[in-house]
Parts: structure tokens; sequence; C-alpha cells
């Protein structure tokens, strides 16, 4: 990660670091707040990194435990060797929580990739969580079945060329393609998640993140798939979006707010004005506000 500077994103609280072994990978893992035996799991979202729940954890209550996970081939995390099909992560997850909550039921908060994995595997293991809040991980659109022939062919191209390392020149440039892609982070934002992301090397600033991840996979869990998963939650869950996130949209007009009570059983809906798909990194506060309020309901007598 690169020096900080006195204009930089100043943490309230104070990040550490571990590790854990599971089927002789080392797991990443960033820990917030009081030493705890259940801390709330947090599941970044895909290129994104453990890290970087530092801007929504620093809006969350100071007595509140977490334990942020750095998926395979992010972060501090091991690399896999074979790619990243999407059941690994939810293998890789059913491994690591026995670690990380060793002690009562578990609690999620998912983003992205993150909340489509947490969501799934709150349906395959329903007596497992205590509550789930999933922020846009709904997987992504539908396949055309005619595609499909298409879509491996280019996976089996990838793999005999697979994506290399990119390198930026400095922490200026990152941030400002950063702040391009995501502008509703706001420069302060933009600027912290380049930091968590990056790391000097001496080619120049790379991604922690293997180039791997960028090869689009031959199939998908399909939406009727995640459905059935979804249905089996039994679990109160908070789901949350932006009202302006291009991931919404590009699910397709199958997933619109009016379809999650009748695909989500336990589930409360809020839609933040103004955010995009990275709410928590671009509205911390208002994102918090809203977890706070649901966790509460859900574990205050």
């Amino acid at each position: 990660m690169s020096e900080a500077r006195a204009a930089d994103y100043q943490p309230l609280r104070a990040a550490r670091h571990d590790t854990l072994q599971i089927e002789g990978a080392r797991l990443g893992v960033t820990r917030w707040g009081p030493v705890s035996r259940a801390p709330i799991v947090l599941l970044h979202g895909w290129m994104d990194v453990a890290d970087a729940w530092q801007l929504l954890v620093d809006a969350l209550p100071a007595e509140w435990s977490f334990a942020a996970l750095d998926w395979r081939g992010y972060g501090n995390s091991d690399p896999r060797r074979e790619g990243y099909a999407p059941a690994q992560y939810l293998s890789d997850l059913d491994a690591a929580l026995p670690q990380l909550v060793p002690a009562g039921s578990v609690r999620l908060i998912g983003h992205s990739l993150g909340g489509t994995v947490a969501s799934i595997y709150a349906g395959v293991r329903p007596e497992k969580l205590r509550w789930l809040v999933n922020i846009e991980g709904y997987g992504l659109p539908a396949l055309e079945p005619a595609t499909v022939p298409g879509r491996i062919a280019h996976w089996l191209d990838e793999l005999r060329q697979p994506p290399q390392q990119r390198y930026y020149p400095g922490l200026d440039y990152l941030a400002g393609r950063v702040l391009h892609a995501n502008p509703g982070l706001g420069p302060l934002h933009a600027r912290f998640l380049a930091q968590v992301w990056s790391e000097d090397t001496p080619q120049g600033l790379a991604l922690r993140a293997d180039p791997a991840h960028r090869i689009s996979g031959p199939m998908r869990f399909a939406r009727a798939e995640l459905e059935a998963c979804w249905a089996r939650i039994a679990v109160p869950t908070l789901l949350l979006s932006g009202s302006d996130s291009a991931y919404m949209k590009h699910l397709g007009p199958g997933a619109t707010p009016d379809q999650w009570p009748r695909l989500y059983p336990h589930a409360r809906l809020h839609t933040l004005p103004g955010a995009g798909h990275l709410l928590h990194h671009e509205q911390p506060a208002a994102t918090a506000q809203r977890i706070r309020d649901f966790v509460h309901s859900v574990e205050l007598p």
C-alpha cells in the first residue's frame, strides 16, 4: 500500500490483520473492534479487498466487532491456481466460518460478489445464520442459452492467453481512474480505495487482485438456482441498493425491487437515493444508519 498523505482519508478505527488456513491456502482477514468469538463477517465484492470495508466500519458502532475476509486471489489471500468458479467461493466461506466465528450464529454483510455468496450460503446453510445484510449481491444477468457455446470458446481462449497484471504510474493516476469510473465516491474516498486496492511493485502500482479474476467464466449460477437458495433463507435480511446503480439496471426487468419480497421471504428493502453500486463506499454514513437500524430491530429485546 502506498504511503499516506495529510490529505488522505484518516481511519477512525484501527485495523488488525491476520490470516487463517483452509485446505492448505492462506486467507487474509482484517479485523476491527473488540476481540470477539462471534464477529460480524464482511464479504467484499469483485476486484475489492477486505481493507476497503474501513469506510463503512468507521460509520458503525465502535463496540461492534468485525472480521473481513479477503477472497482467494485478493488482498492478503493466496491465489487459486485452478481459477475462480462461483461455487468455490461458497466452499471457502464454509471452511473459513468455523475459524472466523467459533461461537454463536453467523452474521453476514456482503457486497456484490460477497452479497451473492452470502445469500446463497444463507439458503444452503440456513441454520447457521442469525441475520444477513445483502448490498447489491444478486448474481449476474441470466445467460441466453444460444450465447453459451461462444462464452465457453472465449473462456478457453483466455485460459491459453490469460490476462496480465496491469501497472499504474502512481496513486494519483489510479485514484483518478477510480473516481472517473465511480464519480459518486468523491475524491477522498476514491483515493482511499486506490490505496487499499493497490501495492507498489518494481513495475509500478498494481492492484492487489489476481488478474485471473478478469477471466470470464463460461458458466454461472442461473437465476432460478439463485432464487431457490434465496427462498430457503430463514433469518431477517436487509437488502440495500443504490438508486443510481448501473449494476441493478444491468440485471434486467426480472430484478426490480418489487420482486424481492417474493424472492426473499424475510427481507426488508431500502434504496439509498443518489447512490451507485458502491453505495457502502460512496455513502458509508447512510449505509451504516440503515444497517444499525436493522441490527437493533432484530437483536435488541
